[in-house]
């Protein structure tokens, strides 16, 4: 399972680049970088990793390199602001997104890619957020007794 660092993700040209850990030489990690398009499946690179074929010594060094290969391709995944609403709750990525004055989410798992969110609109950004807050919460303490 990959240990996605979702709190040094970031988004960039409708892109949202998260790094992890591809590997270690010598004691010292490698990062490298997945993608996920704003346009989801329809975009080639969405769920790609390493288009650009580089490494660093550290993630958000991985992540300036993504930036710099979208940016020298003009990729564009989505809309700038796709990503812009994101948290990072217990491991778990968060991203709000609003439409015609609703609000919905998009939930991915500490290892996992897929999408797991429930079909759930809300009235405010903070009322989506506090019911996935909750949400996990009551996923912990289950896991914990359990």
């Amino acid at each position: 399972m990959t240990n996605y660092q979702y709190d040094k993700a970031a988004s960039h040209r409708g892109f949202m680049i998260i790094p992890f850990e591809g590997g270690k030489i010598s004691g010292r990690s490698l990062f490298s970088y997945v993608l996920l398009s704003g346009y989801g499946y329809q975009h080639q690179w969405h769920k790609t990793e390493n288009i650009a074929g580089v490494y660093a010594e550290d993630a958000y060094e991985v992540v300036k390199l993504a930036k710099a290969h979208l940016d020298r391709h003009k990729a564009i995944g989505g809309s700038p602001t796709h990503f812009t609403l994101s948290y990072t709750y217990l491991n778990n990525l968060i991203v709000i997104h609003e439409a015609a004055g609703r609000f919905y989410y998009d939930h991915y798992t500490p290892g996992n890619l897929n999408n797991i969110a429930a079909p759930k609109l809300f009235s405010s950004e903070q009322e989506c957020i506090e019911w996935v807050r909750l949400g996990l919460l009551r996923r912990t303490v289950r896991q914990a007794l359990a």
